[in-house]
């Protein structure tokens, strides 16, 4: 009798540690002199950031997470002139410095460019501060580390803190809607939500394995600080369907 064993083989590919500081980190010194943005870029985002009604050269962003992405050097380009980029990394944060003191061009339109080592789930900025945050996949990054879910909602509720009645919240996120969207309706938070999924029409390289993990679709979340909750304004409620209209 001939008894036959069949061994499944499961191979299991390991992601990278993104809600490890010391995996940025380590990251960022590899990647010394080089630029990346995450998911989308500027020229993507204008224009449903143009739909905001925004005064660019008023408007306090905060870019959370700012990584060594180019997304505030154009939003800088594009006309909005204070732009906060913060970041959990050092070593980041020096070289983006770095990057804009010494590129004449980016010098010069980044003369107040403020870059700042800084936990997201810790800002060390007024309450109702900023117009708008924008965070890059920042979440994505803190949900695949340790305690994701309190972390997550630390980082929220400084959100929350710092941006001002009526701001803009943009999450750029490759999660589904139903794994994100929970996240921003507990009860201690004060936005409205809306979602926006940015189809792809282009061809990924194929040599940025990276990208072509991520960058298929990504889910674009709008969020509203909601008026109706910190001022009592019952006439100030938003329904949000892309763009902002008043009941």
């Amino acid at each position: 009798m001939i008894i036959c064993f069949f061994l499944q083989i499961k191979i299991k590919i390991k992601m990278p540690n993104y809600g490890d500081p010391d995996y940025w980190e380590e990251r960022y010194k590899n990647q010394d002199g080089k630029t990346f943005d995450w998911l989308e870029d500027y020229e993507t985002l204008k224009s449903i950031m143009s739909d905001f009604k925004i005064d660019k050269g008023s408007c306090k962003v905060l870019n959370l997470g700012c990584g060594n992405a180019e997304m505030s050097e154009d939003m800088y380009k594009d006309g909005y002139l204070n732009n906060y980029n913060i970041d959990i990394s050092k070593e980041v944060i020096d070289q983006m410095k770095e990057r804009n003191s010494e590129n004449k061009i980016i010098c010069k339109f980044f003369y107040n460019f403020l870059g700042e080592v800084m936990d997201v789930r810790d800002l060390k900025y007024e309450n109702d501060f900023f117009d708008m945050v924008v965070d890059k996949s920042t979440i994505d990054a803190i949900l695949c580390g340790e305690c994701s879910f309190i972390n997550v909602a630390k980082m929220l509720k400084e959100v929350d803190r710092v941006l001002k009645v009526d701001g803009i919240y943009m999450i750029i996120s490759y999660g589904q809607p139903e794994n994100r969207v929970f996240h921003l309706e507990r009860n201690y938070l004060n936005f409205e939500v809306t979602i926006y999924t940015i189809k792809k029409d282009y061809q990924i390289d194929d040599e940025d394995e990276e990208k072509e993990k991520f960058e298929k679709v990504s889910i674009f979340i709008i969020i509203f600080k909601d008026t109706l909750c910190l001022c009592l304004q019952k006439n100030k409620k938003w329904r949000c369907e892309g763009k902002r209209k008043k009941l």
